[in-house]
């Protein structure tokens, strides 16, 4: 009984840490990222500001690394109870294949983060520049295919994580109203969070001066770039 109520509160936090600081930050981060759109001093200025702020490590730490860590911990033991979960006869048909996408996608949604907090975090030494995210996404052909995947993945957890939270927070228990947060909610959500971060990944144009400098490499500089003309 104890193990049930703790699994219960566990779960709730679990669904509310993905739905506010995660859910939020990935829309608050792909916004920034369009701001690709007006140009590199613009994307670069933004950047200068959130280096320098001194709130920015309690933000980042406090509101995306500590929820995320909690979120995608709890999402895996969640995984590895799936077969007594659906047991429970929770989930039609359509709602089953969710779950299981639900994980996939979420799996999937870790590697990729890992990916992408090294190259613009750890390799970028730093928050990058307007040059260095416009050099890793037109000199490695493949990386561009693999953000769009990423971005898709992010776009389903969030929206469908929006239906199954419903669904936990018992706020769409019965099969029509949880037919209707998928139509008006979930699927909404999802096209525009996957049509927001395709945008920005599109607003990183080539950079000629910097490609003439680096010749021959096929990534970004490893030296920091923010000393290069513009």
């Amino acid at each position: 009984m104890a193990s049930s109520r703790h699994h219960f509160l566990l779960r709730r936090i679990h669904s509310l840490m993905g739905l506010l600081p995660v859910g939020g930050f990935v829309v608050l981060h792909l916004l920034e990222n369009a701001r690709a759109r007006l140009g590199p001093a613009a994307y670069d200025h933004m950047q200068s500001v959130k280096d320098n702020s001194a709130w920015m490590p309690i933000l980042t730490w406090g509101f995306v690394f500590v929820p995320i860590t909690y979120h995608a911990c709890y999402g895996i033991f969640i995984a590895s109870q799936s077969r007594r979960t659906l047991s429970l006869g929770i989930y039609n048909q359509g709602g089953t294949w969710r779950f299981w996408m639900q994980r996939v996608s979420g799996l999937l949604l870790l590697a990729f983060l890992v990916f992408h907090v090294w190259e613009t975090r750890i390799h970028s030494q730093g928050l990058p520049t307007y040059a260095w995210m416009s050099d890793l996404f037109n000199t490695r052909p493949w990386v561009r295919p693999l953000y769009i995947l990423g971005i898709i993945a992010a776009a389903y957890h969030f929206a469908n994580g929006l239906w199954s939270a419903s669904i936990v927070w018992g706020l769409a228990v019965r099969e029509r109203s949880q037919r209707a947060v998928l139509r008006f909610v979930s699927v909404p959500v999802f096209l525009l969070v996957a049509g927001l971060g395709c945008y920005a990944l599109f607003q990183f144009k080539p950079q000629p001066r910097l490609s003439r400098l680096l010749g021959e490499d096929s990534g970004p500089a490893s030296a920091p770039v923010q000393g290069l003309p513009r």
